[in-house]
């Protein structure tokens, strides 16, 4: 059996032509929708395995409530929602509980073409504070 080729860099496709009752029962009619199909998982499996560290600075945070900070992440886009998780680099103990606090600060983050915003909604973050993103 033939295999489909794994697309060197695969595109995510949102839409698929439809099989209809004038398709022929040919192996051709049916590879094209697999080729996507294919794509698509390779193209999410790439995009899940992908991680970036980013960097928010005690400096960094504007406003009076709430608060917020944009960081350059290359390669996010607006539709990109990344899962995000505390990266513990704190060089003692005082130091890693201080960056644990200011992560938990954290309300929530927007992405956006080439960026990443993260408001505090409640609470000024007075350390800095190194995020995870996974599935940029």
């Amino acid at each position: 059996m033939a295999k489909l080729p794994i697309t060197e860099n695969p595109r995510f496709s949102e839409t698929m032509e439809a099989t209809t009752t004038q398709d022929r029962a040919e192996p051709k009619t049916f590879d094209s929708r697999y080729q996507i199909l294919l794509d698509n998982d390779n193209y999410l499996c790439r995009k899940m395995k992908s991680r970036k560290n980013i960097i928010f600075l005690a400096t960094g945070w504007t406003g009076n409530g709430p608060f917020v900070q944009t960081v350059n992440v290359e390669g996010i886009t607006e539709e990109d929602t990344p899962m995000t998780a505390f990266v513990d680099d704190g060089n003692n103990e005082t130091e890693s509980k201080a960056k644990g606090r200011a992560y938990g600060c954290i309300t929530y983050f927007d992405s956006g073409d080439g960026t990443v915003t993260a408001t505090c909604k409640y609470k000024k973050p007075t350390a800095d504070c190194t995020v995870e993103l996974k599935g940029v």
